[in-house]
Parts: C-alpha cells; structure tokens; sequence
C-alpha cells in the first residue's frame, strides 16, 4: 500500500510540470472519480480484538465512486457512493475449550456532494467538499464461544455528513488523480479521476 500512495504522490507531483490546455475547473464540466480510503474508525475498533489468540481481519475499502458536475466557474454538485466491509476471526479459551469467534462489519454510504473550487489553476485543482445523505453500518458477531454474548447493530440514525479538503492533479486534459483529508468514510482517500 505505501508503495501505491509513493506512486500515486510521484505521478501527481510530475503532472505538475506537464503541459495542461485549460482550466481544470468550469462550469459544465464532468468528473468521475474511483478511489481508495485510509485511516478508518470502524476498522480500528475491530481491530482491537487483536490480542487474542490467531487474530486475523481482512477488510475491503472504503472504496469511493463519485461524480460531479460544474453548475458555475467554482461550484460543483454531485454523488459520492463509499462502500467498505470487514471481517475479524480469533479465538478464545473457555473452560478448557477453544472457540472460533467471528465479528462482520460492512458500511456504504450514497451523499449529495457540494464542492467549491478554489482558484482558476491549469494543473491542479483545489476543493473543499461537503456532502449528506444516507448513510449506514452494521456490525454482527458469530461467537462460538458461549461466555461471549453475540451482537447485531445498524445505525439508529442513517444519516451521515462529510467535510474534506481535496486537490485534483491533472496528468493530460482528461485523466488525473485526486487526494482528499478530512472527516469522512476515510480519514484520507486517493484515486483517479477522469474529465469528460
């Protein structure tokens, strides 16, 4: 993974010096966008099962689907779908037995995104971006071992917000990348982004 976020920071960071024709930003202009998020809560708490014996969690995501469309010079409306799952396994001893236990996580998100587009920049593209709507958790155990009690939880509230700060580094007119920081599904996501 550090190897993909090295590339990734290279590719940006030499697309910086290539040769853009215009603005990256306008009104009417289309983006999607598909990504990899880091630094998620949810997959740290599960992960907290880890000191007991054969822990073992594989996870996916959150992955990130978006699109958006230029409405002015600086404003963009759009979609923002994430999607992410988990699953932790590890055993306990009860009464000289040994039990597998299993605890499943899985979340998505679908948002109304609102980005505002800072600057008038032929390479990069500086956003902040704000985005409500559905969003939902659930999180079930299987534990084998019966002095554990099993759980089954989904968001009492699904409604989620987002607040990031994002830059789109053009590598030709039409293909990028993108890195965003903030409060969200991922604490920080990069991915590629496509202009049409």
């Amino acid at each position: 993974m550090k190897k993909l976020i090295i590339s990734l920071v290279c590719v940006a960071t030499s697309a910086i010096f290539t040769s853009v024709s215009a603005q990256v930003f306008h009104q009417e202009a289309q983006f999607g966008s598909i990504g990899y998020g880091f630094g998620n809560i949810g997959n740290t708490v599960v992960k907290s099962f880890n000191n007991n014996a054969n822990f073992n969690y594989t996870s996916v995501g959150p992955l990130f689907l978006r699109y958006e469309y230029g409405v002015s010079e600086n404003f963009g409306i759009g979609l923002n779908i994430s999607y992410l799952s988990g699953v932790a396994s590890f055993n306990t001893e009860s009464n000289g037995e040994i039990y597998r236990n299993e605890i499943s996580r899985e979340g998505y998100n679908i948002m109304l995104r609102f980005n505002w587009h800072m600057g008038d920049h032929h390479k990069i593209d500086p956003y902040i971006g704000f985005a409500g709507g559905y969003r939902n958790n659930v999180l079930t155990s299987d534990f084998g071992d019966p002095e554990l009690e099993n759980v089954s939880n989904e968001s009492l509230i699904p409604f989620g917000f987002e607040a990031t700060f994002g830059t789109r580094f053009m590598f030709s007119d039409n293909i990028g990348a993108y890195v965003e920081v903030g409060v969200a599904r991922a604490i920080m996501q990069i991915g590629m982004t496509a202009k049409f």
